[in-house]
């Protein structure tokens, strides 16, 4: 499955999950995009999309983004598209 279609089948079910679980959720997806050490772009629109579908306002989704961010050290950030994109 690519990124497109998990991030579809993702956002489909996201309404089955509890409010009070969206948070840890979202965490949890952001650490799956982050367990190669590499953040990109496509990844930021993947999470973005999926933390609107979680009903989590997208600032507060890039203050977590961020904050994850700032607790890896070896992450790299891509900032070139995805291959997939052209």
């Amino acid at each position: 499955m690519d990124e497109a279609k998990a991030t579809e089948l993702a956002v489909k079910h996201a309404a089955k999950v509890d409010d009070e679980e969206t948070g840890e959720i979202f965490q949890a997806l952001l650490q799956m995009a982050l367990c190669d050490n590499v953040l990109t772009y496509g990844e930021v629109h993947n999470l973005l999309a999926l933390a609107d579908a979680l009903d989590i306002d997208q600032d507060a989704a890039v203050l977590m983004l961020c904050d994850l961010v700032k607790s890896e050290p070896e992450l790299e950030v891509s900032f070139e598209p995805d291959e997939d994109e052209d």
